[in-house]
């Protein structure tokens, strides 16, 4: 049962005729090497809301931007979603993730003096479980993993039932407090404010991975620039996740530093070139590269030789990944599925390389199922933005204002309304994830 709280309600029908009553949720996707912001209608299908994309917009960033860099960059790809959308937005939901989100897995135990699971009781464990962070730490999200009723274990609330001491299983991810404040004073200084903040990880999966691999174990990987990040799932439910400070720029920087070749020239050499394994003929396939210092000095290379800098370091990257993911909870000797997305995933074998590592049937994934998206956003690289979107609209039913806020997010479990069998996020979390 979903919580009655006032949703506009608009005709069924285009994101034209959403976009006539106001209600446009975006999302802004702050990585280490792009921009990217994403804006949608939210559209009244069969009493589900879905996001019809109506702009998208993005734009490069230097490793070493300055913050007015940032900011430029920021405002260059909000801009042109906002001239794609033919609209203005004035809030969105901010996407973080790599080096600054933490999982992990908290149980809390709860005696029931009057012997009977209550909706009082589960919300009152959510509420205990979302609270588990530091001071220098901001809550994202709590979602409930199993509920443990007297030693019997349900993926539902046991409202209703018999038992002496009711027991959740939850997984919290929390966020360094300073730098949401900073990604988000940048934002404002572009005029547009934070109304949420979502875990990357959390959206890409939400892009890529179907309900299947998430019932039977998956795992998504977003190959990004600086960070590569991770999201878990075990039994329908998001178990763990998180992110390494390692990614495709440090491929970049390796070729850059071993070949003698400039950052640039490195980036486009990998992007044509690059794979993580030498094909039969790439002993004779060889590769100018140009020199640091003289454009007009090159030193030739063969293409399996790229190959042989480029795989030890993705290999790496791979095996932190899984280490981090086991020490955040995740069961991966267990996982069926790997999906990899980002730019990084890219890379020719990467597939390949995920199933030997891991152990799992891999795929690329790419984000779908999003009406009104342009063919250029099918790319990997827009799986975090486009995920967010879908995140905002499945969770609109349970968050009130989308008419006046126009941006919608997930909320903390302290700020949720309980009305009868629904707990808010906590509730919308468990159902679709």
């Amino acid at each position: 049962m979903r919580s009655p709280i006032n949703i506009p309600k608009f005709r069924q029908g285009t994101a034209r005729q959403a976009r006539r009553h106001g209600d446009l949720i975006a999302a802004v996707d702050i990585g280490g090497s792009k921009v990217a912001c994403a804006i949608a209608a939210l559209s009244d299908v069969g009493g589900a809301f879905e996001a019809d994309v109506v702009g998208i917009g993005r734009t490069g960033l230097a490793r070493e931007a300055s913050s007015a860099e940032r900011e430029a960059a920021l405002r260059g790809a909000i801009d042109a979603a906002e001239r794609m959308a033919g609209e203005t937005i004035s809030a969105v939901a901010l996407l973080v993730g790599g080096r600054f989100i933490a999982s992990r897995r908290v149980v809390v135990d709860m005696p029931l003096p009057r012997g009977v699971v209550t909706v009082e009781d589960v919300g009152d464990c959510q509420l205990e479980a979302g609270a588990f962070h530091r001071e220098d730490r901001r809550h994202l999200l709590m979602t409930p993993i199993r509920y443990v009723l007297d030693g019997e274990a349900d993926r539902e609330p046991p409202v209703g039932l018999a038992g002496e001491l009711l027991s959740l299983e939850a997984m919290t991810v929390d966020a360094r407090r300073t730098a949401v404040e900073n990604m988000s004073r940048a934002l404002e200084r572009c005029g547009v404010r934070v109304d949420g903040v979502l875990p990357r990880p959390m959206a890409a999966a939400a892009a890529t991975v179907i309900e299947d691999e998430r019932e039977l174990g998956a795992m998504v990987i977003d190959f990004g620039a600086r960070f590569t990040e991770f999201a878990v799932f075990e039994g329908g439910a998001m178990t763990a996740c998180g992110g390494v400070a390692l990614g495709a720029d440090h491929v970049t920087r390796d070729i850059a530093k071993l070949f003698g070749c400039p950052i640039a020239a490195s980036e486009r050499i990998k992007t044509l070139h690059g794979a993580m394994f030498a094909g039969p003929n790439d002993d004779a396939r060889i590769i100018d590269f140009p020199q640091i210092g003289d454009p007009s000095e090159t030193a030739r290379h063969a293409r399996s030789e790229l190959a042989g800098v480029i795989a030890p370091r993705i290999e790496e990257i791979i095996d932190l990944t899984i280490v981090a993911a086991s020490r955040a909870g995740a069961k991966t000797s267990s996982l069926r599925r790997v999906v990899a997305t980002g730019g990084g995933a890219l890379m020719l074998g990467m597939v390949e390389s995920l199933e030997r590592i891991v152990g799992a049937r891999a795929r690329l994934g790419r984000p779908t199922g999003f009406l009104g998206a342009p063919e250029a956003a099918s790319a990997p690289q827009f799986a975090a933005c486009l995920g967010g979107l879908k995140l905002i609209a499945s969770n609109a039913p349970g968050l009130a204002g989308a008419r006046q806020t126009r941006a919608i997010a997930t909320r903390p479990p302290q700020r949720l309304q309980r009305v009868g069998g629904a707990f808010g996020i906590g509730r919308w979390l468990r159902d679709n994830f």
